[in-house]
Order: structure tokens, then C-alpha cells, then sequence
């Protein structure tokens, strides 16, 4: 099931799916044989419960955080580059809950619940400036992401609030999202 997929040309990537039990992040380049693989070592049992998913990537380097916590990860460690991603490439076709297969050929859509997707472009935050424990539940909850002063050139923030323009750009980049039916 992904979550959000950067495609240059169908060989060129970069995407974060939930497995069966787990959440990965991939990043792949065909003309260098670059990959960089990220899988949370953790188990999710109730794949249906609500979390707040954060996957920071910082030249070659890659954090998940799962609820305001760094989880433990596993996979290899490529180098893509400090300035690589095809989540944030103007050039790309950025897919949100939709998975385009190597070579552009097919596709598979997603069947998740997704609320306010934000993507930071150049921006690093930690997981405080995004996020908060509840005193009374000690549940992590999101922050308002209107509190966010700075997305980066090529970030967004889908909040989902008009279903008649749900690629609609919060942020203030007015980058809308193509959205499409399957």
C-alpha cells in the first residue's frame, strides 16, 4: 500500500508504502544503481490504527519517526545525493495512495485512509514542531500544519477539506496535486 510515490520515468523513484507489517521508504536510480532502502524493524499489528508517519531524508541519510519516536530501521544505505528525490523534482509525477511499477507500464492503488498529507521540501523539522503528546491521553497528535512557516520551494500540504478539490495546496506554494479516480 503506498503512501505517497515520486516518478521521474517509471525506473527513477521514490516512494513510502506500508507492507504487511511494516512501513518502508525507497529511493531508487537506474542510470547510477543508486537505491537507498529504509524498513521500520518494528511490527504494526492493528494496521488499521491512526499514526502520525514522518520519514526525513537528509542527503544520504534517512530517519522514520512513528509517533514522535525514531523507530529502528533496517536495509541498506545507499547515497543518493544531497540534492536527489523524486518526491520533490518538479519534473516528476508525485502519486499519492497510487504505485507506478518500474518501466511506467501499470499501477496499483492504495486502499488507506489518509488525512493531512504534507511533504517539506529543503525544510528539516523535528518531530515537536509537527507534533505533540497529549497531556490527558499521552496519544501523540499532529499540530495544525498551518503552524508550518515554511514548506520549501516545491512542498505542499493536501488537507483534504473541499471533496470537490482534493489536490487543493494549503500550504500557500499553490502547487496543486493532480487527483484522479480508479
Amino acid at each position: 500500500e503506498t503512501f505517497i510515490h515520486g516518478n521521474l520515468d517509471g525506473d527513477n523513484y521514490e516512494q513510502i508504502k506500508f507492507n504487511t507489517d511494516d512501513i518502508e521508504y525507497q529511493y531508487y536510480h537506474n542510470s547510477t544503481s543508486t537505491a537507498l532502502n529504509r524498513t521500520t524493524a518494528g511490527v504494526f499489528r492493528d494496521p488499521t490504527a491512526w499514526f502520525h508517519y514522518i520519514f526525513r531524508r537528509n542527503g544520504n541519510t534517512g530517519e522514520v519517526i512513528i509517533n514522535g519516536a525514531t523507530a529502528t530501521t533496517t536495509g541498506d544505505s545507499g547515497t543518493p545525493g544531497t540534492n536527489a528525490g523524486w518526491l520533490t523534482n518538479p519534473s516528476s509525477a508525485v502519486e499519492i495512495g497510487r504505485q507506478i511499477y518500474p518501466g511506467g507500464s501499470a499501477s496499483a492503488y492504495s486502499e488507506l485512509y489518509l488525512a493531512d498529507i504534507v511533504l517539506l521540501d529543503g525544510v528539516f523539522l523535528d518531530p515537536t514542531d509537527v507534533g505533540e503528546y497529549d497531556s490527558d491521553t499521552g496519544i501523540w497528535m499532529p499540530k495544525d500544519p498551518s503552524e508550518i512557516s515554511s514548506f520549501g520551494n516545491n512542498g505542499f500540504w493536501l488537507d483534504f477539506s473541499n471533496g470537490s478539490k482534493l489536490g487543493n495546496d494549503a500550504s500557500g506554494n499553490t502547487h496543486p496535486v493532480m487527483t484522479t479516480a480508479h
